[in-house]
């Protein structure tokens, strides 16, 4: 398998025929793995020798099969086996690649050597040290970025956000970087999270309304409208993202295989999925060893990312947390190899609204005081565990009707932090003097 028509025409000039032209090194179609898998050949991979044919090989050779995939290496200098027989190379010559070929390295280890000359292809590749992937939200970028491979934790107590969080940042990551992305939940079905899919990138307002009403009428007319615009959206991007809600589900092999078999077969690059504790306690057969099947499922979800190369962003739920006080990266619930095993560990933190004493409702008690919310909107992320940074703490607002966390302009920090005194958070204590200006609009993400 070589990169490109050109080398195809080349080699089967030179009267080698049992050669397949890839379209390019990023290139890898689902047919192609089936097809491979049904005749179980030996595979030379051959691609260019440029930093994406060796990605694109690699990433090859890990669908297919490193067992059964060989890596034909050109000479120090030249770029692919066209200019290798444009500058003298032989039939003869090329069979001496081929027979030098090696199989490829499982991803993740290699030699010091080799380390060193993919330490500086890498750096080639790259205009500044800036991480390969970034979020949508400056202020988060400040704190942490991610790297192929990595294994990215989030976790916060109950309906706070973590999963619309968690979709925010891989519908990012597929829209910006061409990558497809996998959200795996074991809570929600398909259509629930496209539903909150689409009030992610159409800005609707999900909202609860009186049944029969014209409200919810015209609401489920919105909502018709609001699909036809997000299958637009999806089918002006590079990659495509996939829902999971997996049934049946008997053993943690269950998930792996799962996974595998999107990457294989859907080729996706990141994958989130919602929640290990969830599936520790649906496959856990003895309570006495939760510890160690918590400790078994987040070895083998980080096992995984590092194999394939892929991003995984991990929902996880914490212990119950004492009142009045704030979550931290130590409150996970089960086993401390969670943390272990993770790159980046991100905690959400809300304020519960509506809370109050005793004496404080009997006070209320002559009238009637609604919310209609639970929690305050502004909304603390705190980068408590960073394998490649140090860390911090910031702020963005929850917009839970569309699905979406934004940025707070500088004006509404510079007003919520001149108000402080009289607001809790966004939500007013008492008629303040100064209005402050609530990031209601509809930003991208």
């Amino acid at each position: 398998m070589v990169e490109g028509e050109a080398d195809t025409l080349s080699l089967m000039s030179h009267g080698i025929d049992n050669v397949v032209g890839v379209p390019g090194a990023s290139v890898k179609k689902a047919e192609w793995i089936e097809a491979l898998d049904r005749i179980s050949p030996v595979v030379y991979i051959l691609y260019d020798s440029d930093q994406a044919g060796t990605k694109g090989s690699q990433e090859l050779a890990s669908r297919v099969g490193l067992e059964k995939c060989l890596k034909i290496s050109l000479p120090k200098g030249v770029k692919d086996i066209n200019e290798f027989f444009q500058k003298g190379g032989t039939v003869e010559g090329f069979e001496t690649l081929k027979k030098h070929a090696v199989l490829f390295d499982v991803t993740g280890v290699t030699s010091s050597k080799d380390a060193l000359s993919q330490l500086e292809d890498e750096l080639n590749g790259k205009v500044d040290l800036a991480p390969t992937y970034t979020t949508q939200w400056p202020e988060l970028n400040k704190l942490v970025g991610f790297e192929d491979g990595d294994i990215i934790d989030i976790v916060a107590p109950e309906k706070v956000g973590k999963t619309t969080f968690g979709l925010n940042l891989l519908d990012h990551m597929v829209k910006t970087y061409g990558e497809s992305g996998l959200l795996v939940c074991l809570e929600m079905t398909q259509s629930r999270l496209a539903r909150k899919w689409i009030s992610l990138v159409t800005g609707f307002e999900d909202t609860i309304t009186a049944p029969g009403s014209d409200e919810s009428k015209a609401k489920l007319i919105e909502l018709k409208a609001s699909i036809v615009k997000a299958r637009e959206i999806q089918w002006g991007r590079a990659a495509d993202l996939y829902f999971a809600y997996p049934q049946l589900v008997k053993e943690p092999e269950d998930i792996f295989k799962l996974m595998r078999d999107c990457i294989r077969r859907y080729g996706v690059k990141w994958i989130m999925f919602d929640n290990v504790q969830r599936l520790c306690d649906d496959t856990l057969k003895n309570m006495g060893h939760r510890t160690v099947h918590m400790s078994q499922i987040s070895k083998g979800l980080a096992k995984l990312a590092k194999d394939y190369r892929i991003k995984m962003i991990r929902i996880l739920q914490p212990k119950r947390i004492e009142k009045g006080q704030i979550i931290t990266t130590n409150d996970v619930d089960g086993s401390s190899q969670v943390a272990k095993d993770c790159d980046s560990m991100l905690t959400m933190w809300r304020s519960v609204i509506g809370e109050m004493k005793k004496s404080e409702y009997e006070e209320e008690a002559v009238g009637f005081a609604e919310t209609t919310q639970s929690f305050d909107p502004k909304t603390k992320f705190t980068v408590g565990l960073s394998r490649y940074s140090s860390g911090g703490s910031c702020y963005l607002f929850y917009d839970g009707a569309r699905s979406q966390l934004r940025s707070y302009s500088d004006e509404q920090k510079a007003q919520l932090n001149a108000n402080m005194a009289q607001y809790n958070g966004l939500i007013p204590m008492e008629k303040p003097t100064t209005a402050v200006k609530l990031p209601t609009e509809n930003i991208p993400i």
